[in-house]
């Protein structure tokens, strides 16, 4: 067998072991891509209505950024996982400060994560989780300082 097979696989089964924290659903933003483009036309075409594509066109595109902000989130024994499209960024339990409910929310299902970056930077990550115990044990377990 190759390295770079096993590589591979030693890849996929650390994957295996991982469960699943939140689920991003960035890609539903391209649902908007047709309305945004409905606007443009509409702004070209009708210039009387111009101020209100406007706005809406400004609406709509706000709305396709928040979207893709959203990022699907994983844990293991050890580390965070922050994943978006292909890229992942990796956040050992050592370094998350917090674990807090977000205030916004009335039913409890967002949370925000407070994490120190390889530069001791404050970063910090909201996501929407209903079942968050075993997370949290495990943060707890790694580093007993974090704050919930």
């Amino acid at each position: 067998m190759s390295k770079s097979r096993r590589k591979k696989s030693s890849k996929r089964s650390s994957q295996r072991k991982r469960k699943v924290l939140s689920k991003g659903f960035g890609w539903t933003r391209f649902f908007l891509v047709p309305v945004f483009l409905v606007l443009i036309a509409n702004l070209i075409l009708f210039t009387n209505e111009a101020l209100v594509s406007f706005f809406l066109l400004f609406f709509v595109a706000t709305l396709f950024y928040l979207i893709g902000r959203y990022r699907r989130m994983e844990f293991d024994h050890d580390n965070l996982y922050i994943l978006y499209g292909t890229d992942e960024k990796v956040i050992h339990f050592s370094s998350i400060v917090s674990i807090k409910r977000s205030r916004a929310d009335k039913k409890k299902h967002h949370w925000k994560v407070t994490y120190l970056d390889k530069f001791s930077y404050k970063n910090s990550y909201r996501y929407k989780s209903h079942t968050n115990t075993e997370f949290q044990r495990r943060v707890k377990k790694v580093n007993p300082e974090v704050y919930f």
